[in-house]
């Protein structure tokens, strides 16, 4: 996902636009599975601490919303790439915290969760607005 993402704003126009759509879905593909497998992590956690999914859903629109609200097409780096290294480094962060069976790992998952779900987002309006998707 990430390295789509970033390949997206590295190459020439010329070349660019014949890259376009096999960037955008594989990191579609990617943003998809990063967000079923954290959603899947988040359940099972749960299962483990007495906590369901559905408990975390308004963090994660809460998180979610003021990142889409804030974003802008003008700014360097672009929107999508920051939000797509931050959803990579909160990944991490909550594997880690997983493996350590942390009291914050849920948390981390919904922070995780949130900013994958604006990477979705940023992705889908992409492939919609790209003529040659």
């Amino acid at each position: 996902m990430s390295v789509a993402i970033h390949v997206l704003h590295a190459p020439p126009d010329g070349v660019r636009g014949n890259l376009v759509p096999d960037l955008l879905g594989s990191a579609e593909t990617n943003v998809a599975d990063a967000l079923h497998r954290c959603h899947r992590a988040l359940e099972l956690d749960g299962l483990t601490h007495s906590y369901t999914t559905d408990e975390w859903l308004p963090v994660i629109y809460d998180i979610a919303g003021p990142l889409l609200e804030s974003s802008h097409l003008d700014q360097e780096p672009p929107t999508l790439v920051q939000q797509t290294q931050d959803a990579v480094r909160w990944l991490s962060d909550s594997i880690a915290r997983l493996d350590e069976d942390s009291r914050d790992a849920a948390a981390a998952l919904a922070d995780t969760l949130a900013r994958l779900l604006v990477v979705c987002v940023f992705v889908d309006g992409a492939r919609a607005s790209a003529p040659s998707v």
